[in-house]
């Protein structure tokens, strides 16, 4: 987290001459920002402390001594599951596009941005069509398949699987996922998959290695060098999409990268009035409220623009929104129960926890939340990770691995003991295998 903070700074003051910021740059917003980090970091050390003497976290030291390097097994998933799953993705894909053709009018990569426009105006309250209800819930099954897919991929690669078109589909599958987020002119999706799927490899790299090995080091390089190396690919995907810019490379990366430092000077000196509780972090939370009919529906989602002098932007780190609903103390303690809950999942339930099945669930589970911290510099994602969504999302991807993992696992005990009996020549039992 605080290495974001330090690119997006850097970025901010590369612009020092290009953007605007007035007569300097807000002390207050300089003091929220270093106490909201100081808060998380201090936070997050504390709770880890805390659980190193309980047996959540406790790591057996004999265990650590008998074990240099422990055997990542492969997740031996049927090749044709694969395949249905990669057709059914496709399928989804297509009734998708139709339907956001139907709504928009005209076909070709326009309708894309021209849809996401349309989504803007609704999530401010305006009268828009939408997707089918039938067909958008549809598309949480390719999203959640992706993450499966990426968490199997990364730990067959580390296995050292040899079956090339399994290992093939799993990566369609991938990029299967990523399709209708392209399809509402958003790229959110491709930089959500290589969050989790960087904290898989380091996580899966450091189970093989028992824990022992220092890859955060490395870990923080190749994070940092993807994300200069992602930068050109994501700003010429936008003809993909739909989507135009007139800002050149650099001004188009500052703008995502850096602008909410920026902005949320901008902010802190000008904010704008809270009218309902929890509006901006707590947006998916308040549609609830209203549909119970408790109270008014945030429309909140979409932050107002401001210029940074070049461009426009409505980005604000991670500290805008809770800034302006709960306060500062309110955003203090926010702060710091975003990290207690990621701490809890990596030193409690990943790190040093011997129930590996039960730790290939709370790694899957981290994974899709890791984009959380990952783009904390520019906003905060409690709206889209504090809601009904995010957790038909992750009761997907966990449904999803417990069947793909179950059914390699009566597999493969299937042939154990088909090859028992016949080496004894006894009679395979099929219910017992």
């Amino acid at each position: 987290m605080c290495i974001m903070f330090v690119i997006s700074t850097l970025f901010a003051v590369l612009n020092v001459e290009n953007w605007d910021y007035g007569l300097g740059y807000s002390l207050e917003a300089t003091l929220l920002i270093l106490g909201g980090l100081f808060t998380f970091t201090v936070s997050e050390t504390m709770f880890r402390c805390l659980l190193k003497n309980s047996k959540i976290s406790r790591i057996d030291a004999l265990e650590q001594k008998k074990v240099a390097e422990e055997k990542i097994e492969i997740v031996n998933v049927n090749i044709m599951i694969v395949f249905l799953i990669f057709i059914t993705d496709l399928l989804i894909c297509y009734l998708y596009y139709n339907e956001i053709k139907r709504i928009v009018g005209f076909g070709g990569t326009e309708m894309f941005a021209e849809y996401r426009r349309m989504g803007i105006s609704r999530m401010a309250g305006e009268e828009r069509e939408s997707i089918n209800g039938i067909i958008n819930q549809l598309t949480n099954f390719p999203v959640a398949a992706g993450y499966v897919s990426g968490y199997i991929f990364i730990k067959n690669f580390f296995a050292k699987d040899r079956f090339i078109l399994r290992q093939f589909f799993l990566a369609s599958i991938i990029a299967l996922g990523i399709v209708p987020g392209l399809m509402t002119a958003g790229r959110t999706q491709i930089l959500m998959y290589f969050a989790a799927f960087l904290i898989y490899y380091y996580i899966i790299w450091n189970q093989k290695y028992s824990w022992k090995k220092n890859l955060s080091l490395k870990f923080i390089e190749i994070g940092i060098a993807s994300i200069f190396v992602g930068i050109p690919a994501f700003y010429y995907s936008l003809k993909l999409i739909g989507r135009v810019t007139r800002l050149p490379l650099f001004d188009y990366a500052s703008d995502y990268l850096g602008s909410s430092i920026l902005l949320f000077g901008k902010y802190v000196e000008d904010p704008i009035p809270c009218t309902i509780w929890g509006e901006e972090s707590l947006y998916s939370v308040r549609k609830i409220i209203h549909a119970l009919g408790l109270g008014p529906i945030s429309t909140s989602y979409n932050l107002e623009f401001r210029s940074t002098g070049v461009a426009n932007s409505n980005i604000y780190t991670f500290f805008r929104r809770p800034l302006h609903d709960f306060g500062i103390i309110g955003m203090l303690i926010f702060t710091a129960l975003v990290a207690i809950f990621f701490a809890w999942m990596y030193w409690g339930k990943i790190k040093g926890n011997k129930k590996r099945r039960c730790v290939n669930y709370w790694s899957l589970t981290y994974g899709y939340f890791f984009y959380w911290i990952f783009c904390s510099s520019m906003d905060q994602y409690s709206q889209t990770f504090i809601s009904i969504g995010a957790m038909v999302k992750i009761t997907m991807i966990l449904c999803g691995f417990w069947l793909a993992s179950n059914y390699a696992l009566r597999q493969k005990t299937m042939i154990r003991v088909i090859k028992k009996r016949i080496r004894f020549g006894g009679k395979i039992r099929w219910q017992k295998a």
